[in-house]
């Protein structure tokens, strides 16, 4: 069986550092985007211990702004769920492309 891989958007907000620890306690594959490079080490902390692997992906959503762009993201990782946890608008070019690959998305609001 392979492992579960979850792309956790805005993975240094309060719900995805909470949520970062459950997911790799499962032995899941967590890669968090963040936009601020400052964030990676606290990020990549939580996975000491844990059996699942954590991986940081520095990048802005206000960067994605095309279908191309948004698959380019969704190809870096190849996610089995998308935990959209970011904050700002559902009306994301990364939130349609998801919905139209048909991944699971998980919305934390």
């Amino acid at each position: 069986m392979s492992t579960t891989k979850v792309l956790l958007v805005g993975g240094h907000g309060k719900i995805a550092l909470h949520l970062t620890p459950l997911l790799l306690a499962k032995s899941w594959n967590v890669t968090s985007v963040v936009r601020n490079p400052d964030h990676e080490r606290e990020i990549t902390e939580l996975g000491q211990g844990k059996s699942g692997k954590i991986d940081v992906l520095i990048d802005s959503l206000d960067d994605i702004k095309s279908d191309a762009q948004a698959q380019s993201v969704l190809e870096k990782v190849n996610p089995d769920i998308v935990v959209w946890s970011a904050g700002g608008s559902l009306d994301e070019p990364l939130v349609s492309r998801v919905y139209s690959t048909k991944q699971r998305l998980v919305v934390c609001d």
